[in-house]
């Protein structure tokens, strides 16, 4: 292996492992704009919860936590759905999206390590 391959995958790693620390931090404003979205009708707590599920995943693609980005991914669309009606979200998505987050927290807590290039 070549040093600056050695060093590249080192940086990646050490990239990695930051992203895994800030990650249950990310998850928990995730959380803290839905219960004020969904307590005061807050569409610009929506659109800060939008956005941080489109960073989660492609963030979470890109550091190799493809579990987190695929959840993310279920949770941004469900947001975008809400965003697009105009409406506040009935029973079944509100639950929906309580479960991506849960999961979120979950997968946070436990993620599966990314692979690291050969």
């Amino acid at each position: 292996m070549k040093p600056e391959t050695g060093k590249l995958q080192q940086r990646l790693q050490a990239l990695q492992h930051q992203y895994r620390e800030e990650l249950a931090g990310k998850i928990s404003q995730l959380e803290k704009n839905w219960r004020q979205f969904i307590g005061q009708k807050d569409r610009q707590a929506l659109d800060s919860l939008l956005h941080d599920a489109h960073n989660l995943t492609g963030s979470g693609a890109l550091y190799g936590y493809h579990q987190i980005s695929t959840i993310a991914r279920e949770l941004e669309q469900l947001l975008t759905d809400i965003q697009k009606s105009r409406k506040q979200p009935g029973s079944n998505k509100r639950q929906s999206i309580e479960r991506c987050i849960r999961t979120l927290h979950l997968t946070a807590q436990n993620p599966v390590q990314p692979a690291t290039p050969p």
